[in-house]
């Protein structure tokens, strides 16, 4: 027959044994969150309200589509807010994300500059994807895609950002933007809007 004091000890002995396996998988979750990117010189992620520590580069997938006759360089935050539309011209979410994207630029109206970010290595797919089916946005590829991917947290695509003038995120979303999102999204950019104009 079980004695109740041996009930006792390996009722102890289990919730001991459950409370070590919370505490590994806590410093488990620690360790690759937090530690084991800084020990590689990830750059630390940034959510909404988070400052830029420096600029993101980007280079521009065409000669002269700056219209300047520049470099082909672009950096951000600049001289509006940027809309960062993250994408990879093999990716079926993307092209479902679309519309969205469009109605987040037609809405922009020209108070933000937005940019079409490929994340890929095949340059003249992503620029063909980018005039095919985001013509006002300017097609570029970030200088250092681990740096700008580690940044912003983007893990997967589409991605949608927007950065305010002074370098602060306004808005984050990985995946697909449902109608909650755009408005969000776009209350944002009016909120943007609303304070460089006065």
């Amino acid at each position: 027959m079980l004695d109740v004091r041996d009930y006792k000890v390996w009722l102890d002995r289990a919730l001991n044994l459950a409370m070590l396996l919370v505490a590994v998988a806590a410093l488990y979750l620690l360790t690759t969150e937090r530690l084991l990117p800084a020990l590689r010189g990830a750059p630390e992620r940034l959510g909404v309200g988070g400052q830029l520590a420096a600029a993101l580069e980007f280079r521009t997938l065409a000669k002269g589509e700056l219209g300047t006759g520049a470099s082909g360089d672009i950096a951000v935050p600049g001289e509006r807010p940027t809309l960062l539309f993250v994408f990879n011209s093999t990716c079926a979410a993307c092209y479902v994300n679309l519309s969205a994207w469009q109605e987040v630029m037609d809405a922009a109206g020209g108070k933000a500059t937005v940019l079409a970010v490929a994340l890929e290595r095949e340059r003249s797919a992503a620029h063909g994807y980018a005039r095919r089916h985001l013509p006002a946005a300017m097609a570029v590829v970030p200088k250092d895609a681990r740096e700008f991917a580690g940044t912003l947290g983007v893990d997967i695509v589409p991605f949608t950002a927007l950065v305010g003038r002074d370098g602060v995120l306004e808005f984050v979303r990985p995946g697909s933007l449902d109608s909650l999102a755009v408005c969000s999204l776009l209350r944002a950019l009016g909120a943007l809007a609303a304070s460089s104009n006065s």
